[in-house]
């Protein structure tokens, strides 16, 4: 029953759990930490350094600005130069990140486009394919207000278009993923994009084939090209190769001035004008044979050229955007570039669990790693100590950390070697699984289970304190929390000491006193009597009038629960000695019996019965059996000894017997028992060393064994001479010297029989 209510609880915990953790992820909590730990994934990479990269970049940049000898943006007349010098260097293609859809019906203008045109037809004359930028446009006052807005007609037959698309995240403006194809409203067509049609270009892949979408396998196909798109959209997460090419060379970069720069053109800085082209394309160039075609930069390459001036404002910020702790936008060519590389190496990043948000595609794959997280947890926290299982927990997330970076850039050491500042490996694949939400599930689990816990701890402590706060000490309460061991209706049996007390004369002292004063009386003696008890962890079982009753090794069990009650006892004893004295100073009270007070303590340890006894609605936590009884007759047998601590030899061998002073009294047969049982007194703690009890015991000591051996005379010498010791602890008129003085004179006029060996029977409780 109680392993079903520990599972109970532990399930109730892991629901709660999955369900915060589920709600919370559903709320898009996470998602702008986990798109920043996506981003840093990439920061820890470090460029991917491409030995020989099959994009290169022509970009507009500030240096072309400066020495370009024509007003920006340049005519189709000196992009027509482009393409025949680029044909001329080998470019295997040509992608304009440039709109050339407008068409101006003036002389000039329509000259420069037949040149463009031309210079189109030579490309495709000589092998080079061109690709030019379409884009969506949108028009509210149109009937359809979406389309495409292509290059001119003009260009259409000898050029290829791709949609230029660029699809930032919401969160932050960060592009981290690519367009494979735009669709319309009300039309089924689907466009390709920029990027793609340019790879596809490359690949010589027919723009005819059909484009495929495999959404059970999550990929798009067409002809031999395979893309794996992200969120079964048409869409894929790019797989940067690096920060910016002007600072950090991930692609080649040559400036727009560099490929206009050939023996017809004449650039603005006669000094800067070195025909730099023509060393690629001219055998008559002095440099020629140096360089040459087979050296060009620009061979069975595709060639991207768009803009990097700032004053069009077509950057893009990546997951490299803060490289090296600097800004660094990447123009929207090289946007372009990294998708295109990327689709010919195919080198995508592969998402197992489909997406890093929650939505109705990565359900199934969130909630298995919730479930396993929360399950995991929940089996540390609650077989593990406190501290154990928060290192636990911090380890497992720690682990969780280091796994799920180090499948991005493959390398399960990375933490490690970045400790250490060590260089890491060149990534092959990039596998992508969530790192913070997973995380973040650690904590929600053990938090809830923390606080579950810590709420049913203090539920549970209240309880206990209620129900035993006042019968047994704090530190058992806690004990009994911590072994869960919480008393039921029934008992248990088990090897406990059993502990009476009981005040000498009570009756005399409740008939000279009035209700209030015996009460005052009772309660003050019984709370410092009983806080003694509580203290050496005993349990209150009962108050019987003047006697306190209780019990130790229960409701928990210890294994030295003898020792406790036999200490309780001298420290009950030494404290009545404190009150007595107290009541004298104070003058409290003046009758003898009261100021003279004397406790009975009967202490016995053996098999008993302890637990609730009672029925349901009401239940006593006592105690039962045959050795709590001789407790109960040890304390009354006491009087006819006119000792006042009475207990077993067995008991207080438990209790340890270099503990104490003590004394044998006597071999006794109590009612009800068959087997007879050796008593002792105990004065006190031997730390506590008496001298006059030392004597004493010495005395009796030899008066019994001269009684046990039947020498009379001598037992009678020895007991007489234990009395002048006698009276300093105990009555004149009775104590254990004057009850085997009785005996020896008895046994002396009449000897006992043959089979006599000392042990007397008490037939009185």
């Amino acid at each position: 029953m109680k392993k079903i209510k520990e599972n109970y609880q532990i399930f109730i915990i892991g629901f709660l759990s999955i369900v915060v953790a589920l709600l919370l992820h559903n709320m898009g909590l996470y998602s702008l930490i986990e798109t920043k730990l996506y981003d840093y994934r990439f920061q820890l990479r470090g460029p991917n350094v491409l030995t020989n990269p099959d994009v290169v970049l022509v970009e507009i940049d500030d240096e072309s600005y400066r020495l370009i000898n024509e007003p920006y943006p340049y005519t189709r007349k000196l992009w027509a130069n482009v393409v025949e010098n680029l044909t001329k260097a080998g470019a295997k293609v040509i992608a304009f990140d440039i709109q050339f859809d407008s068409e101006i019906n003036k002389p000039n203008y329509r000259v420069a486009d037949l040149e463009f045109l031309k210079s189109l037809k030579f490309a495709n004359e000589n092998g080079t394919k061109v690709i030019l930028a379409s884009k969506l446009g949108y028009e509210r006052s149109r009937l359809k207000p979406y389309y495409i807005v292509n290059p001119i007609s003009l260009f259409k037959k000898e050029s290829y278009t791709g949609v230029v698309d660029h699809e930032v995240d919401e969160i932050d403006n960060f592009s981290r993923r690519y367009t494979i194809f735009n669709l319309l409203p009300d039309d089924s067509t689907k466009y390709l994009s920029f990027g793609l049609k340019t790879a596809m270009c490359f690949l010589d892949i027919n723009s005819d084939y059909e484009l495929i979408q495999d959404v059970e396998n999550n990929k798009i196909i067409i002809d031999k090209l395979i893309i794996r798109p992200y969120r079964s959209e048409a869409s894929f997460l790019l797989n940067y190769y690096g920060p910016t090419s002007n600072i950090y060379s991930t692609f080649p970069v040559y400036s727009l001035s560099n490929i206009i720069d050939d023996n017809s053109y004449q650039l603005k800085n006669i000094n800067e004008d070195q025909d730099w082209i023509e060393m690629f394309i001219n055998d008559k160039h002095p440099l020629y044979e140096r360089f040459g075609f087979d050296n060009s930069p620009f061979k069975n390459k595709v060639v991207v050229i768009g803009s990097s001036l700032k004053e069009d404002h077509d950057f893009v910020q990546t997951p490299f955007f803060n490289y090296n702790n600097n800004e660094n936008p990447i123009p929207g060519l090289e946007f372009h570039a990294n998708a295109i590389q990327q689709i010919i190496d195919n080198n995508y990043i592969i998402t197992p669990t489909k997406t890093l948000d929650l939505n109705s595609e990565s359900f199934i794959y969130h909630i298995i790693i919730i479930v396993f997280i929360v399950s995991l947890v929940l089996l540390l926290s609650y077989n593990l100590g406190l501290l154990q299982s928060i290192f636990s927990i911090l380890i497992l997330s720690l682990i969780w950390f280091s796994i799920s970076i180090g499948l991005f850039i493959n390398d399960q050491l990375w933490l490690i070697k970045n400790l250490f500042n060590l260089s890491l490996n060149p990534f092959e694949r990039s596998y992508l699984i969530p790192v913070f939400y997973p995380i973040a599930t650690i904590i929600i689990t053990y938090t809830i289970s923390l606080l579950y816990n810590l709420f049913t701890e203090r539920r549970d402590k209240y309880f206990l304190k209620e129900t035993f706060g006042r019968y047994i000490s704090s530190d058992l309460i806690d004990e009994m929390y911590k072994t869960k061991k919480i008393p039921e209706l029934g008992g248990e049996s088990g090897i406990r000491t059993a502990f009476f007390s009981d005040i000498e004369s009570f009756t005399t002292i409740a008939e000279k006193l009035s209700a209030s004063e015996l009460v005052n009386l009772l309660n003050e003696l019984l709370s410092e009597q009983t806080e003694i008890l509580i203290n050496n962890h005993g349990t209150l079982d009962k108050y019987e009038g003047d006697a306190i009753l209780g019990f130790f090794g229960a409701p928990v069990f210890y294994e030295k629960h003898a020792t406790h009650a036999i200490d309780t006892g001298v420290e009950m004893q030494m404290n009545l000695c404190k009150i007595r004295e107290k009541w004298k100073n104070e003058n409290k009270y003046s009758l003898d019996e009261i100021i003279n007070m004397k406790m009975r303590i009967g202490v016995n340890s053996g098999e008993m019965v302890t637990g609730n006894m009672g029925s349901s609605l009401h239940m006593n936590y006592t105690m039962m059996g045959e050795e709590v009884n001789l407790a109960s007759r040890l304390e009354s047998g006491a009087r006819l000894y006119g000792i006042y601590f009475h207990t077993t030899y067995d008991t207080l061998q438990k209790a340890g017997l270099d503990r104490y002073q003590w004394r044998y009294i006597d071999r006794i047969v109590f009612k009800g028992l068959k087997k007879y049982k050796q008593t002792v007194e105990v004065f006190g703690y031997k730390e506590n060393n008496n001298n006059n009890n030392s004597k004493l015991i010495k005395l009796f000591h030899q008066g019994l064994e001269y009684y046990y051996n039947k020498d009379w005379d001598s037992a009678i010498r020895f007991f007489t001479n234990c009395l002048k010791y006698e009276i300093v602890e105990h009555s004149v008129d009775l104590n254990p010297s004057i009850v085997f003085l009785e005996r020896c004179k008895k046994y002396k006029i009449k000897n006992p029989a043959s089979s006599w060996n000392g042990i007397v029977k008490l037939n009185k409780k």
